[in-house]
């Protein structure tokens, strides 16, 4: 019998120390080896998974690109996070790092206790000692701790790069990537191998590591594949879930376009069905860039509409692109390739034509004449245009891609009546951003209904040159359309501001609510405790930070002295406090509410004095 990676015994490090060393070349462009010990176990049991049917390995692109299911949805449970996707996810995107590390994390209602575990995620084992023996240890304490105190979906982390049975050296010839897949494919042939019942299934969406999964035995799926496993259990399942688009696919040449009519002609002379023209490879845009043939630049959308650009290039140049095919699936902050277009007319009328042919009605156009509103927009960009030369973009090196907010373009009234609130089929929708400078992006829902009228969050999964809008999944629900406080919220998040509430380790850096200035604070300041000195902040406010006092003069006159709380005297350096003020520096000031961002101190009722270092500051 041929030896697979499922006989992993065959494969187990004799010795429970390993040294792994790369080179690594450094900011002033040397050459440094680095060389890592790490130091392996033979005490780790699998988890008893109670009441499991099945349990999830995640493969690194699966938490990538499909965060929003895996935090969300309910079909998601027991599940496997090995330590090599949790190291992956950490060095690509910090953000999912976090959510997924909230799903793992250990809540166990101590305080230390639970910072003693989310240790034991983190750090890398110590070396081991003659003198400690195994269990007694605040490690296994810790142990204990995670196994006694996991969340209610059963998220775990598996250490299998600091395990003997499922360590993996990386082969000669072989990349980093592979090695890691096999490595997670490891983890999955040994849950298989020790716990009985429940099947182990590895999600993963590529399709390299999932072909080697199946020949050596392992259950492999899609993240689509196994939302239509589990939708007879579940018949929301997949609501959150990203649609991915693979730019290389072949698709045949009567491919229907998303977002568009049954039949249509090829736009651009095409013979796949394709709308857009494929971008360039990285070879050629490499090379073009290298002759001076193609430019790289920041795209940046003109005011109030998604169809006119400027890509500013180095040195300043600047190059114009306007129009759905000379954009080629870019957004407002890509960073593009273009190349500059000498017979533009051509290009254009290509374009009118793509707009004129999308005979959907329900995704918001029809073969009716451009309306009045429309034809006014082309004509004034077409009018404000300068002297710039005319380009199109052929690659894009960067997408910029986050949350938008926005709401679904209404139903017309028979597809309203087809999709009634009991109905679970999923539907395509149109979401309308807020900010004019983005396209409609087509969402599938099963909730329809219950987004009618409301200001939702949606997040882009991918835009093929097949569909005339990109893709996307729905998060969140704001709040009802019109609401001042939902729409309060949408230009928060629109423009980037923080508006969680500070976490409880950033009320730990805060001084006691009893706290007043003793001799080491009062030193190079003038104390002004004896002078009435009163708020001007309004009720309610949040950041109480400016004062104001009034003083008679012996010649008659007054001194009038404005003061400003020193936040920073509490403020040290690297903590909790001051990372979060990092973080969020501004004040965000709204009609009719004023919002602390972290320009000043966070308030829980705490008094204390104000401290200036003179009556004028």
């Amino acid at each position: 019998m041929d030896v697979t990676e499922a006989d992993i015994a065959d494969d187990v490090p004799s010795s429970s120390r390993q040294l792994s060393s790369w080179l690594r070349r450094t900011r002033q462009n040397k050459i440094r080896k680095v060389v890592r010990e790490i130091y392996l176990r033979d005490d780790i049991t699998p988890e008893s998974f109670d009441g499991a049917d099945q349990v999830l390995v995640l493969d690194t692109n699966i938490v990538l690109h499909q965060i929003d299911l895996i935090a969300e949805d309910e079909c998601v449970n027991h599940v496997v996070v090995p330590y090599t996707v949790l190291q992956e996810v950490r060095h690509r995107n910090m953000g999912i790092y976090s959510r997924l590390r909230a799903l793992c994390r250990v809540e166990t209602g101590d305080a230390k206790e639970d910072e003693v575990a989310e240790a034991e995620l983190n750090e890398e084992p110590a070396p081991p000692s003659s003198t400690a023996k195994r269990g007694v240890g605040d490690r296994e304490r810790a142990k204990e701790a995670i196994a006694s105190a996991r969340n209610a979906r059963k998220f775990y982390v598996f250490p299998n790069e600091f395990f003997r049975e499922t360590y993996v050296e990386r082969l000669p010839q072989e990349s980093q990537n592979d090695r890691n897949d096999r490595a997670i494919r490891r983890v999955a042939h040994w849950y298989r191998r020790h716990i009985v019942g429940p099947e182990v299934l590895l999600l993963t969406d590529d399709k390299a590591c999932k072909a080697k999964a199946v020949d050596d035995g392992l259950t492999a799926l899609r993240a689509a594949e196994f939302i239509e496993r589990m939708r007879p259990k579940f018949p929301e399942a997949g609501e959150k879930l990203a649609l991915r688009d693979d730019e290389d696919a072949e698709k045949p040449a009567t491919a229907t376009p998303r977002g568009g009519a049954q039949k249509r002609k090829s736009l651009i002379n095409s013979t796949d069905g394709s709308v857009y023209p494929a971008h360039l490879k990285g070879s050629e845009v490499e090379q073009g860039l290298k002759e001076r043939r193609l430019f790289q630049g920041l795209l940046r959308m003109h005011m109030n509409t998604c169809m006119h650009g400027t890509v500013t290039c180095a040195g300043s140049e600047e190059i114009e692109v306007s129009g759905r095919l000379a954009l080629n699936r870019a957004i407002d902050g890509d960073v593009v390739v273009v190349e500059k277009l000498e017979d533009v007319e051509a290009l254009e009328r290509a374009d009118k034509r793509l707009r004129r042919e999308v005979a959907d009605g329900d995704f918001g156009v029809t073969e009716k004449a451009p309306s009045t509103t429309d034809t006014i927009k082309e004509t004034t960009m077409g009018t404000t245009s300068s002297d710039r030369p005319k380009g199109r973009v052929v690659g894009i090196l960067k997408r910029n891609w986050r949350e938008y907010c926005g709401t679904l373009r209404p139903l017309h009234a028979e597809r309203r009546r087809e999709a009634g609130p009991e109905v679970y089929n999923k539907s395509d929708r149109v979401f309308i951003p807020t900010d004019a400078r983005l396209p409609n992006i087509m969402i599938q829902t099963r909730h329809s209904a219950n987004l009618e009228n409301k200001r939702i969050v949606v997040n882009l999964d991918g835009w093929d040159r097949f569909s005339h809008y990109p893709s996307g999944h729905w998060t969140k629900i704001l709040g009802d359309v019109g609401d001042r406080n939902v729409e309060s919220m949408v230009i928060l998040h629109e423009h980037g501001v923080i508006t969680r509430e500070f976490s409880e380790a950033v009320y730990r850096c805060l001084p006691p609510a009893h706290w007043q200035p003793g001799p080491e604070d009062l030193k190079g300041r003038k104390d002004l405790r004896g002078i009435c000195i009163c708020s001007v902040d309004p009720p309610g406010c949040k950041d109480i930070d400016d004062a104001v006092s009034c003083e008679p003069l012996p010649n008659g006159n007054f001194r009038v002295g404005v003061h400003i709380a020193d936040v920073t005297h509490f403020v040290h350096p690297d903590t909790a406090i001051d990372r979060e003020a990092a973080e969020r520096c501004t004040t965000a000031a709204r009609w009719k509410r004023v919002r602390s961002e972290g320009c000043s101190f966070p308030n829980r009722n705490h008094g204390g004095a104000l401290l200036g270092r003179s009556p004028y500051l």
